[in-house]
């Protein structure tokens, strides 16, 4: 992807140099650079440095894989519906984006009349997919470790089965990635290990109940029961496999006409017998009406859900 746009060509010297109207002179392979093979990929970049021309060679490198992607899997057999199609499609572009081109070999470089610095490099397509392979592999082993292992503390382990949720779709694009480099790779029978991994994990949340109650407002539990369902966990009002206690302290305020509500609260997360805390957490939380404590109160809770998704509270303790 070559980012000069030549106007006007004239052929000077030896013909080992072309020049554009405003006197550049450019070598000739990096104007036709070597064309794509089996084997390599081939790029070109232009920049004030040569680290920087580097990084630019290979960012037309990137572009020819993530072109060559959006080709070859516009419509496949893994693709469940268009929404989760466009997600597939973001996915391998930001991973393409941070591709680790450690395997590159410089085979032209030269600086300008202008003194720019141009290279061309090539990258060897088949111990690239080969790298990415060996990266998604040891990726699914240690997912496979973390859900194997019994961890007394519940939400530690909610905290890694939701990063291993996070790096799924990041895997199943290097998939593609190196599918695209390497057609002979087989990728079907890793595809279906993810699939089982993200299977596993789901079917693990399912089995997770929570129980949560307050020892004041039932209006933050509640904030709480909502946040929690949407994530897929069972709320239960029976003793569970999570128990959260919301402990609160409210001061009522009357100011200058303002009725002003503080609440102090404490969450607590308890294993199973509630014989073990998991995870505590302090918010204070409040709000001001002129009209009533009742309005006052419900601006308090409103402030403590803002606060609960904004600062990925129940992330940190919970892991979900």
């Amino acid at each position: 992807m070559k980012k000069i746009i030549l106007l006007v060509i004239t052929i000077v010297s030896s013909g080992c140099l072309v020049k554009n109207n405003i006197g550049i002179e450019y070598p000739k392979w990096y104007l036709n650079n070597d064309k794509d093979s089996a084997t390599y990929l081939n790029g070109v970049g232009n920049a004030s440095s040569k680290k920087a021309a580097i990084l630019m060679a290979l960012y037309d490198i990137a572009s020819k894989i993530t072109v060559s992607i959006e080709s070859s899997y516009s419509v496949t057999t893994k693709i469940k519906n268009d929404n989760y199609s466009q997600n597939i499609d973001k996915n391998i572009k930001a991973t393409v984006e941070k591709i680790n081109f450690r395997n590159y070999k410089i085979t032209n470089e030269a600086i300008l009349n202008n003194n720019q610095y141009i290279v061309a490099i090539k990258v060897n397509k088949i111990a690239l997919a080969n790298e990415i392979m060996i990266k998604v592999n040891n990726k699914i082993e240690q997912s496979k470790q973390i859900l194997d292992t019994d961890y007394k503390n519940r939400t530690y382990k909610l905290k890694k089965m939701n990063k291993i949720i996070n790096i799924i779709p990041k895997l199943k694009s290097e998939l593609f990635i190196a599918n695209s480099l390497d057609k002979m790779l087989k990728v079907d029978s890793v595809l279906k290990t993810i699939d089982t991994l993200e299977n596993k994990i789901n079917t693990m949340k399912n089995n997770i109940t929570v129980n949560i109650s307050s020892s004041h407002n039932r209006g933050y539990s509640k904030i709480l029961s909502s946040i929690i369902t949407k994530k897929g966990f069972i709320l239960v009002n029976k003793v569970a496999t999570l128990n959260i206690v919301i402990n609160s302290i409210e001061t009522k305020i009357n100011s200058m006409g303002n009725k002003i509500i503080k609440s102090d609260l404490e969450i607590i997360v308890y294993n199973k017998t509630k014989s073990i805390i998991l995870a505590k957490k302090r918010i204070v939380s409040g709000g001001s009406s002129n009209s009533s404590f009742r309005q006052a109160r419900e601006f308090a809770i409103s402030y403590f859900k803002s606060k609960i998704i904004d600062e990925n509270i129940l992330s940190d303790m919970l892991g979900i």
